[in-house]
């Protein structure tokens, strides 16, 4: 006789319980309730005292719950107005990938990689795009870049602005606020792992205003050109080990070369 019983297989477990605490559950219904809602930056959001009511908690966990989203940059306090929807804050983003590299877990040609592609992808964007006033901030970046380096200074302030400006040229948002994360995220590596020259400094320069006339000429292929050969000397110049020397390492983290070894290969 057959048993009726069903036998439950070994490759089936049971997921295990999530845990989660009441302000975490709170901070997700308030994120699904900006999404939802359909505020807008710089709208308010309704009081603590609101807030406790509908979700039926205290005012002290909502508060706590608020003090979260501050601190991922959803949203601001003002003293005496409450609490409002701010624009995206990509500090803290910087600061994960920043950690990466500290970690030994990402490389700068890693970085330097993914901000070729995406500097020379954006381009065709903006030459369609791009309109007087857009032409117009990047252009003055590039003097903002000269006139600092004229000073003695690095200009990697204008250095970013010119990048950012190609990126608002774009009038897509997603890629403004991508570019804003791997610019700021590389300045920050360079920062802490070489100095530049004063000299290479006013190559970037000349770089940037060579990219923007073509582009403002609308000559698109050597634009692009324009843009890979500068970010191509971050490898010539031996600021970034080219990926040939990154990916054939046989390191313990499969192929990555950590931040240590990149600086002991510039020695």
């Amino acid at each position: 006789m057959l048993n009726s019983k069903r036998r439950v297989t070994a490759s089936v477990t049971l997921r295990p319980i999530e845990k989660r605490t009441l302000r975490e559950r709170i901070v997700e219904r308030l994120k699904a309730f900006i999404n939802e809602s359909g505020l807008q930056v710089g709208d308010r959001l309704p009081t603590e005292r609101e807030m406790a009511e509908q979700l039926g908690v205290s005012r002290t966990a909502v508060r706590e719950a608020l003090k979260s989203l501050q601190a991922l940059g959803i949203i601001e306090a003002r003293p005496k107005q409450g609490m409002f929807l701010r624009p995206p804050d990509l500090q803290p983003i910087t600061h994960v990938l920043w950690s990466r590299v500290n970690a030994a877990d990402w490389t700068l040609t890693h970085i330097w990689e993914a901000r070729k592609l995406f500097e020379m992808s954006i381009l065709p964007l903006v030459v369609e795009r791009a309109n007087a006033e857009d032409w117009q901030r990047i252009e003055q970046s590039i003097e903002a870049m000269e006139a600092a380096i004229e000073r003695g200074e690095l200009g990697q302030e204008a250095d970013i602005q010119f990048h950012r400006a190609l990126a608002r040229a774009t009038r897509n948002p997603v890629l403004e606020s991508f570019s804003e994360v791997v610019s700021q995220y590389f300045h920050e590596v360079q920062k802490q792992t070489l100095s530049e020259s004063l000299e290479a400094r006013r190559v970037a320069a000349q770089a940037h205003r060579q990219i923007y006339t073509a582009l403002r000429k609308g000559n698109l292929e050597e634009g692009i050109r324009r843009m890979e050969i500068h970010l191509n000397s971050c490898v010539e110049r031996g600021i970034v080990p080219p990926p040939s020397v990154a990916y054939s390492t046989d390191d313990d983290r499969n192929g990555k070369l950590p931040m240590r070894r990149m600086d002991q290969q510039r020695r």
